[in-house]
C-alpha cells in the first residue's frame, strides 16, 4: 500500500497546522492518511494495476480531504464554527465522489499503475535453419 500523502502534504490540502488542536500529533495524520491512502486504493484497484507508482496532486488532495475530515471526526474535535465542519464535510464528499468517478471510468487521476509490460511473441533460432 503506498500512502498518497505526506504530512506536509496534509498540512497544505488537509488541515493546516494552525487550525489543528494540540491533541493531534503527527502520528495522528500519519495514521489517517493511511487509512484515507486504503481507502482511495479500494476504489482505484478496479481501474489500475496496484500499486500505483506515481501520482498527483489530484490524489494526494483527495486523501488528504478524506484524512482530515475522518481524524477531526474520530477525535471528536470538529471546530465550534459549523461553517468549518461542512468545509470539511464537503471536501471529504468531493474527494469521495472523485474516486467513485474513477472507479466507474467517468475519471482519470494523475498515476502511473504497475501495468504488466507489453509481451512479445517468441522467436526460435535454428542452425541450420528448419523451416518453420
Amino acid at each position: 500500500m503506498s500512502s498518497y500523502a505526506t504530512v506536509a502534504e496534509f498540512n497544505v490540502h488537509g488541515i493546516r497546522p494552525e487550525a489543528i488542536p494540540p491533541a493531534i500529533v503527527d502520528a495522528d495524520k500519519i495514521a489517517a492518511i493511511e487509512a484515507a491512502s486504503l481507502v482511495a486504493d479500494s476504489y482505484l484497484s478496479s481501474q489500475f494495476h496496484m500499486p500505483i507508482i506515481t501520482w498527483g496532486t489530484d490524489l494526494t488532495r483527495a486523501v488528504c480531504a478524506i484524512a482530515a475530515y475522518e481524524l477531526v471526526a474520530s477525535l471528536l474535535v470538529f471546530q465550534p464554527d459549523p461553517a468549518t465542519n461542512q468545509v470539511l464535510t464537503d471536501r471529504a464528499e468531493s474527494a469521495r465522489s472523485w474516486l467513485k468517478d474513477i472507479s466507474a471510468g467517468r475519471a482519470r487521476p494523475n498515476v502511473v499503475d504497475t501495468a504488466p509490460s507489453a509481451k512479445t511473441a517468441s522467436r526460435v533460432f535454428s542452425k541450420p535453419p528448419r523451416g518453420w
